[in-house]
């Protein structure tokens, strides 16, 4: 019985699509899930999270990064990822952040963004691996994003739609920067 109450619990964290919650966190669990910001991406907090008290706490299945496109404990407006080098952050932060905006603002399934997130993030990961580029602080991280993904928007429309000065209206993906992946 207590097996089948704890599967029930780690089911519920999952979101197949997205709907909007609160974080299923107290502030005790949400100060030692997430603890160091870095900084803003489109309108989304970007925070360096603790997998390890994720798994030991939260849920056994948190895998490299977060969003609450797909996890109901991260809060609307952030994105979680476990910090390793500067390098495997972007690229999981740019998986994260495009599941996030396709489960989010397109209304995909967890499996369609997923996809989706895995190739933007193999476009990173080759320009690392063919040394394109090489990040050397996580505070190269955000602009790096920032310019790579090329959202189209302003202050007034964001990307996603939790975000203060919507009025209905929300940004998009321009043209994704690939060349830009590599020229860093």
């Amino acid at each position: 019985m207590e097996q089948k109450q704890e599967k029930q619990a780690q089911d519920a964290q999952e979101l197949e699509y997205y709907s909007p919650h609160h974080t299923t966190l107290g502030g005790n669990e949400l100060a030692q899930a997430r603890n160091k910001h870095l900084g803003s991406l489109y309108g989304m907090e970007i925070w360096v999270a603790n997998g390890e008290f994720i798994r030991n706490n939260v849920y056994v299945d948190f895998t490299n990064g977060g969003n609450p496109g797909r996890y109901a404990f991260v809060p609307e407006s952030e994105i979680w990822v476990e910090a390793r080098t500067p390098n495997d952050f972007a690229a999981t932060c740019v998986h994260e952040f495009v599941e996030c905006f396709n489960m989010i603002r397109k209304k995909k399934s967890y499996d369609e963004a997923h996809e989706i997130a895995n190739r933007f993030e193999r476009i990173v990961r080759n320009a690392v691996k063919d040394k394109k580029i090489e990040l050397r602080t996580f505070g190269q991280v955000i602009p790096y994003l920032t310019e790579l993904l090329s959202i189209k928007t302003d202050p007034m429309h964001k990307p996603f739609p939790n975000q203060q000065g919507v009025n209905g209206n929300r940004g998009d993906f321009g043209k994704f920067n690939s060349d830009r992946a590599a020229q860093f």
